[in-house]
């Protein structure tokens, strides 16, 4: 399965400090990424990516 989403990366320096931001999946495609057999319904369902995904980091180092 190839799947390819954009994402946006910016982050800040301050000293030794470090704040952040990474955002996935910025064109909010909803790709299939695996497909699982529903065990009540006997069919097979697709699972599909996440919607848009901030992750915030920040770090100190010493």
């Amino acid at each position: 399965m190839n799947i390819m989403q954009p994402s946006l990366s910016a982050d800040v320096l301050i000293g030794t400090q470090t704040l952040e931001l990474d955002i996935q999946n910025i064109s909010n495609a909803q790709s299939v990424v695996y497909d699982y057999r529903h065990p009540n319904k006997e069919i097979i369902e697709e699972g599909y990516q996440w919607a848009l995904s901030p992750v915030i980091n920040y770090r100190i180092e010493f």
